[in-house]
């Protein structure tokens, strides 16, 4: 039995040395700082993950790692990154190369410090090193033996994999001898084909080389015709550019002459080695042809000596280097840059600011200062810290900017700004007029170099609004080659408001279309719906419609479903402000006319026109209205047909018809029909000219009438039918025939008519004749005056009838009537009457209409109703 126990004691014991020498390995990588995730077995060796960590920064990382089979060693990746890591620990330079096995190795995307991730070949047996490295279009070979030190390199790469813009390939060629720990024997050839822009006619090649003689090396650029560069510039043919130098830093020879043309102005950049001193030159970069400004330098052995300048770069740009700088031409090194840029009337400048950079990289480092006015905005503003490609830190940056109207500040906070991704994070808040708003945007930089993150903005309307009305802004934003632009789904929605008596209900605008904010305009398009709005005595129904930006054009299409309305209008620049054109269709509906002084009970508006804001607005529109009906109490107006004019300029109108304005008919108690009239009107003064319009049987003729007026203008009438006439009375006690005519003097006060020396006479004979109805001969019976007089007018043959009519404001008249004829029945008795009467017309023309409301209802009625 105890054998058996120390037997399996041995066994435990044996396990747990195997686990402990298994596990020995992670346990030393994972004290060296290296991390793993996803370990797995997929036909080999898979790890999702695997990095290395030294403090917060991971020097290197793979992802994606399978190792599919030891001989030779095959391995592939996703992505292998290696950045730069601050250390204290100084890395030792290569003393040899070590002898490996045989390795196949496949990078999808090697990416080193923030350059573009390349695609990467390497294959290695009995030291000889071969690979290729890709880059979108282009690629490069490259082969080394271990045992000699003997290298090449060659490739080629369409240059616009680095600039969409340009076109051409530069290839080149090398080869040389490289040992650890021995000198570097290199020569390079480099070749450019064909090189320009897309939109450019001008091609040109290039070509350079490079000797490598450690530690001495020289260069040389030729260039054979102009070479078309971004933003219209071009690259002149000249003497080239030669140099060289020693790798401590020392340029013995530099001497060359390069000449740049564009829009904006020239460049001369000019190189002179010292004949007399080696490692001393001089050189100079002179602007002209609409740039101003030269910088002048000297190099002498190990430094640069940069002097004071101040450049005129476009758009009314200023950049000034205040002090003399001395640069140390070294792989470490830093130098003073104290700069300032001047853009119109704002000023940036640079306080503390150092420029160092290592083999590792560059950074500046420093305090920039924001101050000025810059298009009548007052600006402030700045920020201390540190920017390099490996990110930025500090302080928060702030702008502010101010004016009379507008007073905002932006704060961006700068310590999350680090590679790959940039993340960014800014604030707005500030205050427009009595509106305050504030705005946050989030954002960050993807793979493959665009710009992305989420906007949301709200401002509050509380100081115009009595309640509500908050406006809120919310989309997901891109920034990519210059173009800003706002996603599809962005939205800016206003709540429901009220002001006074009017409730404003909710209001959005969303992007049907991607916007895209490029070339000084935005394009895209936009969803507009408003739940409409309520107000005391007239209501607007829900507004859709849609907004569509071209630029500095714009155009939106609006219904009012409900009213079967639509309006469209469109805008572009014009001089300083803007015009456009605008076109409105609607049925002429009751819902339309709430709150007005009438109401539309059918018809059909066409209107098209154009408009122009430019310090003030005005519009000039022509309008057609056909079959339209309307009421204004009990008056009712049926088959309106206008074609009209409005103009508006900065506040007055001018409103006039194109051609006479028809109405079929206006019943104010008594039928006017076939009303024709021409008009003009400031919309406070009504002139109408050519007015015609046919009533009881005549006619109506004015040349003119002035509305409102305190001036007598003159209505003709002619043919007035006294038959008609009679027929108003809803028991007619007289029968009446033949016309009369004559003129009405009136004055058109605003609310009111009046009437002043009226003149009516007979236009032919006329006859009277009162039937004998039991009333009239009850009347007789009771009065003999009465019944004498009825007796000498019944029948009555009228040779001559006048009437004088007067009537106030008010609406009392007053009639004097003579009449002279003949009783064929009393043995042409002669006779002659004066009458004088005096009504309200206002009343009169009332009782007229109710009464014919009141029969129109009656005849309505069904025959069962009427049976009842």
């Amino acid at each position: 039995m105890a054998a058996w126990s120390r037997r399996r004691i041995g066994v435990v014991a044996t396990l747990v040395v195997l686990v402990l020498l298994l596990l020995l390995p992670f346990v030393v990588a994972w004290s060296l700082g290296w991390r793993w995730q996803g370990i797995g077995w997929r036909q080999g060796l898979v790890v999702t993950g695997l990095w290395q960590r030294q403090g917060e920064c991971r020097p290197l990382s793979l992802r994606g790692l399978r190792l599919s089979s030891l001989r030779p060693i095959t391995v592939t990746a996703d992505s292998v990154s290696i950045r730069h890591c601050d250390s204290d620990t100084a890395s030792e330079p290569l003393s040899e190369l070590p002898d490996l096995p045989a390795l196949d190795v496949r990078v999808w995307a090697f990416q080193w410090q923030d350059y573009p991730p390349l695609s990467l070949e390497l294959t290695q047996k009995n030291g000889h090193w071969q690979g290729r490295a890709g880059f979108r279009n282009g690629e490069v070979f490259g082969d080394y033996r271990q045992d000699s030190g003997a290298w090449q390199v060659h490739g080629q790469i369409p240059v616009s994999d680095l600039d969409s813009r340009a076109i051409g390939a530069v290839e080149f060629s090398g080869s040389g001898q490289w040992l650890p720990g021995k000198l570097v024997r290199a020569e390079l050839a480099l070749t450019g084909s064909e090189l320009g822009m897309a939109d450019e006619d001008y091609r040109a090649n290039l070509s350079g080389t490079v000797t490598v003689e450690q530690p001495r090396w020289q260069a040389s650029l030729t260039l054979s015709d102009p070479l078309a560069l971004p933003a219209g510039w071009r690259l002149l043919p000249g003497e080239g550019l030669t140099a060289s130098g020693t790798f401590d830093g020392v340029i013995e020879q530099a001497r060359g002459r390069l000449e740049a043309r564009g829009p904006q102005g020239q460049a001369l950049l000019t190189l002179a080695s010292d004949d007399q001193r080696l490692g001393a030159g001089q050189g100079r970069l002179t602007l002209s042809e609409g740039l101003d400004g030269a910088v002048a330098f000297q190099w002498r052995r190990e430094q640069l000596l940069v002097a004071p300048f101040e450049l005129t770069l476009p758009e009314q740009m200023r950049l000034s280097l205040r002090e003399s700088v001395t640069v140390p031409l070294a792989a470490d090194g830093e130098v003073t840059l104290p700069l300032s840029v001047r853009y119109q009337e704002a000023t940036l400048t640079t306080s503390n600011s150092q420029l160092l950079w290592s083999p590792d990289g560059v950074h500046w480092q420093g305090a920039l200062s924001l101050a000025g006015q810059w298009q009548g905005y007052r600006l402030g503003g700045g920020w201390r810290g540190r920017a390099g490609a490996d990110g930025v830190s500090g302080e928060p940056l702030k702008v502010h900017l101010e004016n009379a109207d507008l007073s905002v500040e932006a704060t961006a906070p700068v310590a999350e700004l680090k590679p790959p991704y940039w993340p960014v994070r800014a604030s707005l808040k500030g205050r427009y007029q009595r509106l305050p708003f504030q705005a946050r945007m989030s954002g960050r930089r993807d793979d493959h170099g665009v710009w992305a993150g989420r906007l949301d903005a709200d401002v509050d309307a509380a100081d115009y609004l009595d309640q509500g009305g908050a406006a809120h802004l919310d989309g997901r934003w891109q920034w990519h080659d210059g173009v800003f632009t706002l996603a599809r789904g962005a939205a800016i929605s206003v709540a429901q408001a009220v002001q006074g008596k009017t409730l404003l209900k909710p209001l959005s605008l969303t992007a049907r279309t991607p916007l895209r904010y490029q070339d000084g305009g935005i394009h895209g398009q936009l969803a507009l719906r408003g739940e409409g709005l309520l107000a005391e005595r007239w209501e607007l129904p829900v507004l859709t419609g849609t907004v569509n930006l071209n630029g500095q054009r714009a155009r939106a299409e609006l219904a009012v479903k409900d009213w079967e309305a639509s309006l469209a209008v469109s805008a572009r620049p014009f001089g300083t402000g803007y015009a456009g054109d605008l076109s409105l269709s609607s049925a002429l509906r009751p819902e339309l006319s709430r709150g007005l002084g009438f109401t539309l009970q059918s018809g059909q508006l066409v209107a098209d026109g154009d408009w122009l804001w430019d310090q003030v607005v005005s519009f000039g529109v022509k309008a057609n209205v056909s079959g339209a009906d309307l009421d204004w109490g009990s008056v009712l107006a049926c088959g309106l047909n206008a074609r009209l004019a409005l103009d508006w300029q900065d506040g007055e109108a001018d409103l006039r018809t194109r051609e006479p304005i028809s109405l079929a008919s206006v019943d104010v108690g008594t039928p006017i029909t076939n009303i024709r009239l021409s008009g003009h009107s400031d919309l406070e003064v009504w002139r109408f000219s050519d007015i015609r319009a046919e009533v009881l049987g005549g006619e109506v003729l004015a040349p003119k009438l002035q509305w409102p007026s305190d001036q007598w203008q003159t209505v003709v009438v002619t043919g007035i039918d006294l038959n008609q006439v009679a027929a108003l009375q809803n028991e007619p006690v007289v029968s009446l025939s033949g016309t009369v005519g004559g003129y009405l003097p009136l004055r058109l006060s605003r609310n009111s008519v009046a009437v002043r020396g009226g003149r009516l006479s007979n236009e032919g004979p006329l006859s009277l004749e009162v039937p004998m109805t039991s009333a009239v001969q009850a009347m007789a019976q009771s009065n003999q005056a009465v019944g004498l007089a009825l007796d000498s007018l019944n029948p009555l043959l009228i040779s001559r009838f006048f009437a004088q009519l007067d009537m106030e404001d008010s609406g009392w008249l007053d009639a004097a009537v003579t009449i002279e004829g003949i009783n064929p029945q009393q043995n042409r008795l002669p006779v002659v009457f004066n009458y004088t009467h005096k009504e309200n017309v206002r009343d009169l023309l009332r009782s007229l209409r109710i009464g014919d409301q009141i029969t129109d209802e009656i005849m309505k009625r069904t025959p069962m109703e009427s049976t009842q």
